[in-house]
């Protein structure tokens, strides 16, 4: 969004540093919209210790940072993205397989065809749950019909809304987490075991 920060210009975005580091002067990829901006300043938020407020040269992983951006059209800067480094984009996925475990909150079984919304960090879109399996991804488990509370599962997800920015949770933990929300409630929860774009293959 818009800031009147002067040091961090007219486009910032604030997070935290998921994996590796982000310094003034990096070209950086702004995703899902697959353009490339320019950071103009980091700082660190306010309120983070004595360091708030600050401009920093430089952050790394575990970070909460505030970005400057320059050379990008703020309609490119969506709450659930991500900026990357150029050669190592991050796949916004279209398809999501998630390993997860119901909660209590399940009072209607979740069913192949049932909508929910697809919470990680600040990602929040709508999916159709496509496929659900028996146990691990790796033990190519068997097909379940529905799942109610307190059961473990894989779920593939369709995303309906727009592409989610994530990782494996294996490769970038912070960027691997989910959570599923269905009239209001968290109904499931758990971990990315495998992203795929529109037109990737399984």
């Amino acid at each position: 969004g818009g800031g009147s920060n002067r040091a961090l210009g007219a486009c910032a975005v604030g997070g935290k540093v998921a994996a590796g580091s982000v310094r003034k002067g990096d070209a950086v990829l702004v995703m899902p919209a697959g353009v490339v901006a320019r950071v103009r300043a980091v700082e660190r938020p306010i309120g983070d210790g004595d360091v708030a407020g600050r401009s920093a040269d430089v952050a790394f992983a575990g970070d909460a940072v505030d970005v400057g951006l320059d050379d990008v059209d703020p309609a490119h800067l969506a709450p659930g993205g991500c900026l990357c480094h150029v050669d190592f984009p991050c796949v916004p996925a279209s398809v999501v397989v998630a390993e997860v475990v119901t909660t209590e909150s399940v009072r209607v079984p979740i069913l192949v065809g049932t909508r929910v919304i697809v919470h990680s960090q600040s990602y929040a879109g709508e999916a159709t749950v496509s496929a659900i399996v028996a146990g691990e991804a790796s033990s190519g488990g068997r097909a379940l019909r529905c799942l109610t509370r307190n059961q473990g599962a894989v779920v593939e997800l369709a995303m309906r809304t727009r592409p989610m920015c994530c990782e494996r949770f294996d490769d970038v933990a912070s960027m691997g987490r989910v959570a599923l929300r269905r009239d209001g409630a968290t109904v499931a929860v758990g971990v990315v075991r495998e992203a795929r774009a529109a037109d990737e293959e399984p």
